[in-house]
């Protein structure tokens, strides 16, 4: 049976009982994927912030719900389209439009699985901390994995067939993995269901790393969501610190919402039925992109090791976090405890004996150092990778063994890089044609301009009081980081010399404790989030609906 409109042709399955066995399958797997500890861990990992202890500071895991939301609506509207009266009424239409809106919510909320603690930043530091490593023998045995997942012609197309190979480390890639891992250590059938269809539309809705659109509709779909809701969402967050009568579209800025996304949901309906497809490049995201552009400075405004004024992000402190832990786990992997790879709590005690999470890795004598540490990483949220770094960095201080604390060389070092990053991509997007050279020094002093003229002219009082909040609170940190070099210098001396010094553990934890007092109503808003927590059952927020936030990166 097929249903078409336009340019656009979607054949049916007509096999009743296949598709309703298909259909069971997928509900196993939904449920298996929303109880995994992977997924759970999203709620911590923020889309554009270090903390989630505001209303408008939105997780990675309702990023993952909004776009399950928006990408099914988007389905839904070009099969209700593409159908007659009649051929919507069929068995065979509402099992098939059933069963595509299943694939659409699994690869909508499994896409984000492989997030790092702190974002991108999180990323790129495992990333480079990957390309570092040189043991072949680890290096073949992630590779064998990988293309039992990914299969042969992607990892070749990657650069990882043949001499010469370097791991490297993207989060659609992880969340690709530990979704196979899911699979495959569940009670699942995979005979009925496509697994491979899953696997490529988590992978492709990486731009970056999968240049070419999918052919499949369900991977077009999620690719596209996925943009659109950060785009809009981040805009929620940050309506409260920018002037809107500074955007080039001021009607389409003030809408809510909800009301832009079910806009730009109608419009790429309609383009997709023309176009036969939804490809990367869609007129129905033109408002969308050209408020990206007004407001694209707030989010990667870079001054003194800080990333997204409005959110306080040290993205300096975060790297060099994220780059300690690992090379010490990398180095110490009996260190790793296992009841951090336990983190599975079934909702359904019916599937427990099927749940096993990805983090479980400690038991398989076939994962190498290099995973256990990545991994390891992978199973802590924004707030308890900064606690466990500190904890480190406490025994370190006391036993002489564990993660030495952030000297101002470290921060200076990384801050600098990160300078440089954006002096390149810089000159890059602006001077690419341009026959007039520009130096480093130049480059520099425009970018400087050009961020003191956004913050006059586009940020409202409200915005330019929060960068001085960002700089009160790195200051902070740097202070608390150079204080503890300070304590292990001491205890280093002390243990050389072999004195009798005694450490005051009550200052030293005075030291690690030390953060901002929070308000009344922060406290009681945090409270709350912990109760949230708890959640009982999956509750994806409607299309749009920004209630914890905005997205991102």
């Amino acid at each position: 049976m097929m249903i078409k409109k336009g340019n656009m042709s979607i054949q049916l399955k007509e096999n009743v009982n296949e598709l309703n066995l298909e259909i069971e399958e997928l509900l196993k797997v939904k449920e298996l994927l929303i109880q995994s500890s992977s997924y759970k861990l999203l709620y911590g990992k923020t889309q554009s912030s270090e903390q989630k202890n505001t209303q408008i500071i939105r997780s990675r895991l309702e990023h993952s719900q909004n776009i399950s939301e928006i990408a099914q609506s988007i389905i839904s509207g070009i099969y209700d389209e593409c159908a007659t009266e009649e051929q919507k009424k069929s068995e065979i239409f509402i099992l098939n439009k059933k069963k595509e809106l299943l694939y659409t919510e699994i690869c909508s909320l499994a896409h984000d699985l492989g997030h790092t603690p702190f974002g991108h930043d999180g990323e790129r530091t495992i990333n480079h901390f990957m390309q570092e490593i040189n043991d072949t023998e680890q290096i073949d045995a992630i590779i064998a994995k990988r293309i039992k997942c990914f299969g042969n012609d992607y990892e070749e197309e990657q650069g990882h067939i043949g001499s010469d190979i370097t791991l490297s480390f993207e989060h659609n890639e992880q969340s690709a993995l530990i979704f196979y891992d899911l699979l495959h250590n569940g009670t699942i059938d995979l005979e009925h269901i496509d697994a491979n269809r899953m696997i490529t539309a988590i992978l492709a809705h990486s731009t970056t790393r999968v240049p070419e659109p999918p052919k499949d509709l369900v991977a077009q779909a999620i690719r596209h969501t996925d943009k659109i809701e950060y785009k809009n969402m981040d805009f929620s967050e940050l309506g409260n610190y920018i002037k809107l009568e500074k955007f080039k579209n001021p009607d389409f800025a003030q809408k809510t919402s909800q009301e832009r996304i079910y806009e730009i949901v109608a419009k790429i309906v309609k383009e997709a039925i023309q176009k036969g497809k939804i490809t990367d490049h869609m007129d129905a995201l033109q408002n969308l992109e050209e408020l990206r552009k007004s407001y694209e400075n707030v989010i990667y405004f870079l001054e003194e090791g800080t990333k997204g004024l409005l959110t306080a992000e040290n993205v300096v402190r975060n790297r060099l976090i994220v780059e300690k832990l690992l090379s010490y786990y990398y180095k110490n992997p009996e260190q790793i405890h296992t009841k951090y790879y336990s983190k599975v709590t079934p909702l359904n005690l019916s599937v427990q004996d099927s749940i096993r999470s990805t983090f479980d890795t400690l038991e398989n004598s076939d994962c190498t150092n290099i995973e256990k540490s990545v991994n390891f990483i992978l199973s802590m949220d924004n707030d308890k990778i900064k606690k466990h770094y500190l904890k480190l960095v406490r025994q370190r201080i006391v036993t002489g063994e564990g993660v030495e604390p952030i000297t101002q060389g470290d921060f200076e070092l990384v801050k600098k890089t990160l300078e440089e990053d954006k002096i390149e991509q810089f000159r890059a997007k602006e001077f690419a044609k341009s026959r007039q050279p520009h130096t480093r020094k130049e480059i520099r002093n425009i970018i400087r301009a050009k961020d003191e003229r956004f913050k006059n002219e586009m940020l409202t009082p409200q915005g330019l009081a929060t960068i001085e909040a960002t700089k009160r609170k790195i200051a902070e940190e740097a202070n608390l980081d150079f204080a503890l070099c300070e304590q292990m210098e001491q205890a280093d001396l002390a243990r050389k010399y072999k004195r009798e010094e005694k450490i005051d553990i009550a200052v030293l934890d005075s030291l690690i404790r030390t953060t901002p007092k929070l308000s009344e109503e922060e406290r009681r808003h945090q409270s709350a989030m912990k109760v949230k927590e708890q959640w009982q059952s999956h509750n994806p927020s409607a299309p749009g609906e920004d209630e914890e936030g905005p997205g991102g990166r």
